[in-house]
């Protein structure tokens, strides 16, 4: 048998799971028909959709973050110097 304690951690992890579960789940249905009815707030933030639309954008966007745009040269220089000094 388990001890108390593991059954206790068993669920707290279960009621965590379910509650954030069902947050990701619910709060854009919630949210799109708030925005149908007229009734939310101006002064509420509401997270905008990040899910890729088609896998041609979910490759797009796994390369900007494993190669990100470089913009500005002196900084890759400086990184680059300083990646030097530490490897020595």
């Amino acid at each position: 048998m388990s001890s108390p304690g593991a059954k206790a951690i068993t669920v707290v992890f279960v009621g965590i799971v379910s509650w954030y579960g069902a947050l990701k789940f619910w709060q854009p249905i919630v949210i799109e028909q708030l925005k149908k009815d007229g009734n939310l707030k101006e002064g509420i933030f509401v997270p905008e959709d990040d899910q890729p639309k088609s896998w041609q954008d979910l490759k797009d966007k796994v390369n900007i973050a494993l190669h990100p745009p470089n913009t500005d040269p002196k900084l890759t220089q400086e990184f680059e110097k300083q990646k030097r000094e530490t490897e020595k």
